[in-house]
């Protein structure tokens, strides 16, 4: 995908996540960088796992090579990232001194803007964001809760 379409849909990404979730849309785009899906899963799991992007702050947004961002999955995982790039540069959640909290609070944000985006887009994924209260809960640490029609990562 060329970098003028990748800007393209990002900006409409900014638009749904404002009318979502009420952020302004920003002047800028975070860096975008286009590389292999293992070197996302490596920078956000160190092993193969099911992370497709991620966001870095001070960084930017690095998307899987595998992510066809024709589909609406594939937008709601670029907006899911995109939404933490709003919080950071919002300072959302700041205020949270315990670190799980915080994460607890962006990613439960972010899941829901982006169900609420797959839903509008008639996608049938939908991913539960009831296990992330137990997402640094000794050894088992979900750093992403499961989708409806996938089995539990234990």
């Amino acid at each position: 995908m060329d970098q003028s379409n990748l800007l393209k849909i990002v900006n409409e990404m900014f638009v749904a996540i404002s009318a979502i979730a009420g952020y302004a849309v920003p002047t800028e785009p975070p860096a975008l960088h286009l590389i292999s899906a293992q070197a996302v899963q490596q920078m956000a799991c160190e092993r193969p796992c099911r992370v497709r992007a991620m966001y870095v702050p001070e960084r930017g947004v690095f998307i899987g090579d595998d992510l066809d961002l024709n589909d609406p999955y594939a937008r709601s995982v670029l907006l899911h990232e995109l939404v933490h790039h709003q919080q950071h540069l919002h300072a959302k959640f700041e205020e949270i001194g315990d670190t799980c909290e915080r994460q607890y609070q962006q990613e439960r944000e972010a899941y829901n803007v982006q169900n609420w985006y797959l839903k509008r887009h008639g996608q049938d994924l939908r991913f539960v964001i009831g296990q992330l209260p137990n997402m640094c809960a000794g050894d088992k640490r979900y750093a992403k809760p499961w989708m409806e029609n996938q089995p539990r990562p234990d």
